[in-house]
């Protein structure tokens, strides 16, 4: 993450209760470009999943294969695919998908798409 990442990420709490404590921006008034600025690059949902898994389990893969806490919300998904997708793609339409997100994630970053 980049240094100035806090100047864009946080901001001053507009709750008189937090005492004017700095919190985490709301990701959703947040844009691609600001994400970028601050050193964050978008990654499918599937991998951030499992890079979390990765972090409980202290780095270890295999910890994260041999995972116990089935009630944890990621635990299905720690291996990296959705086990409730019930289409099946090809490699190349995974492929043809994937270029379009790409392709959709840029012209967002540019501006030109809602």
């Amino acid at each position: 993450m980049k240094p100035a990442a806090a100047q864009i990420l946080l901001e001053v709490s507009p709750v008189a209760a937090d005492g004017g404590h700095l919190i985490g921006r709301d990701p959703r008034r947040i844009t691609a470009d600001q994400f970028d600025q601050a050193g964050i690059e978008s990654a499918p949902v599937l991998a951030v999943i499992k890079a979390k898994c990765l972090d409980c389990c202290v780095g270890q893969a295999d910890e994260v294969r041999k995972c116990v806490l089935v009630r944890c919300p990621n635990w299905p998904y720690r291996m990296g695919v959705n086990p409730f997708r019930t289409v099946k793609l090809s490699d190349e339409e995974r492929a043809r998908r994937a270029a379009r997100g790409r392709a959709s994630m840029q012209a967002k970053k540019r501006g030109n798409a809602h």
